[in-house]
């Protein structure tokens, strides 16, 4: 390898490189190369990863000079050097084993047809940061190993399908897409762009895995456009105006009480989609979560925070009972929350911070929870039971800024000072005592502050109780045997 990144090398000649020919990496990056001289690269047979990124390769393309042949190169890094559409064709046309090409912050903005007609081998395209407008039809038609495109950070409106059946990861994030249509990609990334639409033909992804549309403006989806992705696990929707359908099956059980969960015009279904595993939905303005919004949705991670208002109906987690895991309503601002998470067998952590909650949530002897967020409520007193129950599983809990009592919470402070749960903002956890002026940090209360006696050494107790026992038997004993022996002398012959 030789290093020559991050100093003033303007001119690569064979004077300087010519006699050099045998290492496997040569990193350039960070100079101000302006000219290469032809043919330099012809004898580097073993030469695998050439870096020239951030210099002013624009000035040599103006020569319309090829830089080849890179007979060997594998890696090609041409990032932040200026060039703009049709540039970089000379430095790609001699380049047959190129697998890995980055492309990165120039000013391109234009994909043509002969683009990338001489690496026929390429596997990974990195375009990010450029400012295309235009992909020509065919523009990526000769990779058929391509499998990996990145084309963030543009000014892309439309996609229409590149025909790349082996292409696995498209990422077209921040770009300004208002249509998009394509076929066999497995990662799809089209966060922060202008869709306020988006529909999928029948069995036009059915490779699709992960889904990344947060930051767009959604409104109206085709209700059932999510049915229509079999493979999808992975789902990224927030920063958008979705709302959600309820359960088809449900509808026609809606009774009076339930009309402010009723499916609202234009939602969304994410009921029955058969493999979905991650939904993130936070700031969506969602109204209301439907029941059985998720039936048959196979949820290991639900994230519907940051929707202030939203009103959850009882059975809107109806269904998930033995998948969720993960189970995100922070800042929402709920004063109560009325769905019994009891039967959610697998949930493991649960995130409701930075709301209005008076109370907790039931939770029975069953439940599961290991880590459990409540910070930022205003959470007076805690329930016994609910402690005991959450006692058995918990692990780590988030309890500052609530206005605690500090009298009426002995239970909560008993299972804080001597049991193995954590609680990482301890020095925040306070509570309110009338013969305090300011809050009073929970690790210093004591029973003696609520004018409460020790509790009783239990241990001792039971020792004394059972010294009790002894002796009562022994006397017992003692005068069972006395009156035998009068007994028997009463009766001797």
């Amino acid at each position: 390898m030789l290093d020559l990144s991050r100093n003033q090398v303007q001119n690569l000649t064979l004077e300087t490189l010519g006699f050099h020919t045998g290492f496997h990496q040569l990193n350039l990056h960070s100079n101000k190369i302006h000219f290469i001289q032809p043919g330099l690269f012809k004898e580097m047979k073993d030469l695998r990863v050439l870096d020239l990124s951030r210099n002013h390769l624009n000035v040599f393309a103006l020569s319309k000079t090829n830089i080849g042949p890179l007979t060997a190169v594998e890696s090609l890094d041409l990032s932040s050097n200026g060039l703009y559409t049709g540039m970089s064709d000379y430095f790609l046309t001699e380049s047959p084993s190129l697998v890995n090409l980055s492309l990165d912050s120039n000013s391109i903005t234009r994909i043509g047809q002969n683009t990338f007609s001489g690496p026929s081998s390429l596997r990974k395209i990195s375009l990010h940061n450029n400012v295309i407008l235009e992909i020509e039809d065919g523009a990526f038609d000769t990779l058929d190993h391509l499998t990996e495109l990145d084309l963030s950070k543009n000014s892309i409106t439309c996609i229409i399908d590149f025909n790349l059946y082996n292409l696995a990861v498209l990422n077209l994030s921040k770009n300004s897409i208002e249509f998009f249509q394509s076929a066999k990609v497995k990662i799809i990334n089209l966060s922060h762009n202008s869709l306020q639409s988006l529909t999928f033909g029948e069995n036009s992804l059915q490779s699709l895995k992960k889904l990344f549309l947060q930051g767009n403006d959604l409104t109206v989806l085709d209700q059932h456009i999510f049915q229509r992705l079999p493979s999808i696990k992975y789902l990224q929707l927030q920063q958008n105006n979705l709302q959600i359908c309820g359960s088809p099956q449900n509808q026609h059980e809606l009774t009076p009480t339930d009309q402010n969960h009723h499916s609202p015009t234009g939602c969304v279904s994410f009921s029955s989609v058969y493999n979905l595993h991650f939904l993130y939905l936070s700031e969506n303005n969602l109204r209301s979560l439907p029941a059985k919004a998720f039936v048959n949705t196979p949820l290991k991670l639900l994230d519907v925070s940051l929707n202030p208002g939203l009103d959850m109906h009882k059975d809107a987690l109806f269904g998930l009972e033995h998948s969720l895991v993960h189970l995100l309503l922070r800042e929402n601002n709920m004063s109560s929350l009325n769905t019994d998470l009891t039967f959610l067998k697998s949930l493991k952590h649960v995130d409701l911070s930075t709301n209005q909650l008076k109370t907790l949530p039931t939770w029975n002897k069953e439940s599961a929870i290991e880590s459990l967020n409540l910070q930022n409520n205003n959470l007076v007193t805690l329930d016994q039971s609910t402690i005991l129950a959450l006692e058995r599983s918990l692990k780590t809990l988030y309890m500052g800024s609530n206005p605690l009592s500090c009298c009426d919470n002995l239970g909560f402070l008993h299972m804080v000072q001597h049991s193995t749960i954590v609680v990482p903002d301890i020095e925040t956890v306070t509570c309110v005592h009338e013969e305090f002026p300011e809050p009073v940090n929970i690790e210093k209360v004591t029973r003696e502050m609520c004018h409460l006696p020790d509790p009783p050494n239990y241990t001792a107790v039971v020792v004394v109780t059972l010294l009790v026992v002894i002796i009562l038997l022994g006397l017992l004993v003692k005068c069972f045997r006395s009156r035998r022996r009068k007994h028997r002398r009463g009766f001797h012959a």
